[in-house]
């Protein structure tokens, strides 16, 4: 990924949780109810492609910890949030700025940001401000 991993949310049912390896192509649900993080994608694998996700359930779930998911299956990528940021470290005064630093929030699940942070560090204390 580009910019880094995804957390996002989908939707974990019973087969979802036996999970063991593979491919997984179950629709369960149809509402998100357990966060994960995307950590890459392989538009090759499965019907349509494949999103790898992290789980938090340890080494013992899953692949090593890990799902190849298909596209849009189990609500996989609803409510997205990601940081988009560049290395530009500015100084003023003995303050430290980290600018251009942006979280992304799809609040509704419709794979658009809908509120935008930015962040940053002014001295020793960090700055949040909603942008948009």
């Amino acid at each position: 990924m580009t910019y880094g991993p995804i957390s996002t949310a989908v939707c974990v049912g019973p087969s979802f949780q036996s999970y063991t390896g593979g491919v997984f192509e179950t629709d369960e649900c149809t509402e998100v109810n357990h966060a994960v993080v995307l950590t890459g994608w392989d538009d090759t694998q499965g019907n349509n492609g494949v999103w790898i996700l992290r789980n938090s359930w340890g080494t013992g779930w899953g692949e090593d910890g890990y799902m190849r998911i298909g596209y849009g299956i189990s609500g996989v990528g609803s409510c997205a949030n990601y940081i988009v940021y560049e290395s530009s470290l500015v100084s003023h005064d003995d303050t430290a700025i980290f600018r251009n630093g942006v979280w992304h929030v799809d609040t509704n699940g419709d794979h658009v940001p809908d509120q935008i942070f930015g962040y940053g560090i002014a001295g020793d204390t960090p700055v949040v401000g909603d942008i948009g």
